[in-house]
């Protein structure tokens, strides 16, 4: 079927409005949780250094706690991206799940479905990297070899327009793990790709138009915070509240971005997929 860029959006303001406080608990339950995981383990590694007493007199106290946390903080910083995925799909079923699911419902479907969505993560990751490898190497020799800056240019415009084509492709994995219920993460990209065939200009325009409304949105909440901040200290009151208006923003924009996404998906949403090697095309 034909994607309808109005129609998407009036249903994504449906979808927003509908469950906003639900959304926006979920939202604040990952935030809650990220900083409380982050607080926990710097606090954890800073008793390990002798507790704050030890940053006294010691200017270079910091860089030895960060130095310190090593694969640590890697890990740490495994399970704040699980948790981001985790919010990310319990938004997308109090958007999209026609039951309605509780905040407990929906958390504990965004938890069943993050095996599927990082693996679905890690594979687009490996192939961005290994393509990006190849495009890198083929720009590095041409600037070595040929000495002609349009070939490098034209490469790089082939490795923007192919990144943007292939997040357009991939836009429906969310929908498609947490609402096709497609648990494995190579059927919901080949999923993700059927849903969008014929589809992705449009598609790619509907996701510009928000993306850019969004971004005038921003902008104008930082200038007039700006432009508040040069006018001394008689603003500094109008200031932080125009300032909490900005952080909520961003929060709801983050919420505003999933309901687009569960609206796209609602159009573009059929019969499931066939073979994987059908679904590339």
């Amino acid at each position: 079927m034909s994607f309808s860029i109005s129609q998407a959006i009036s249903e994504s303001f449906g979808i927003f409005k509908s469950r906003l406080g639900a959304m926006v608990a979920v939202q604040l339950v990952a935030i809650i949780a990220t900083y409380a995981l982050m607080g926990a383990f710097f606090l954890s590694a800073l008793s390990g250094m002798g507790g704050l007493a030890a940053l006294q007199g010691n200017p270079e106290a910091f860089a030895q706690i960060f130095a310190g946390m090593g694969f640590g903080f890697f890990l740490v910083y495994l399970v704040v991206i699980a948790i981001s995925l985790v919010a990310q799909a319990a938004i997308c079923a109090l958007c999209g799940d026609p039951r309605r699911p509780t905040i407990g419902e929906a958390l504990t479907t965004g938890v069943r479905s993050l095996p599927a969505l990082a693996g679905a993560c890690l594979l687009v990751i490996v192939g961005a990297i290994g393509v990006g490898l190849l495009l890198a190497l083929l720009m590095a020799g041409a600037a070595m070899g040929a000495n002609q800056p349009w070939l490098i240019f034209v490469l790089g415009l082939v490795a923007m327009v192919g990144a943007v084509y292939l997040m357009t492709k991939l836009s429906m994995v969310l929908p498609v793990v947490v609402l096709d219920e497609v648990r494995g993460p190579l059927m919901a990209i080949g999923r993700s790709w059927e849903l969008t065939r014929g589809n992705s200009l449009r598609l790619f325009g509907y996701f510009l138009l928000i993306g850019i409304l969004m971004g005038v949105v921003y902008f104008a909440l930082v200038a007039a915070l700006g432009g508040v901040g040069s006018n001394g200290g008689g603003g500094i009151a109008v200031a932080i509240v125009l300032g909490l208006l900005v952080l909520v923003y961003a929060l709801l924009a983050g919420i505003y971005w999933l309901a687009a996404v569960v609206a796209a998906h609602r159009q573009l949403g059929g019969p499931s997929t066939g073979a994987i090697e059908d679904t590339f095309a």
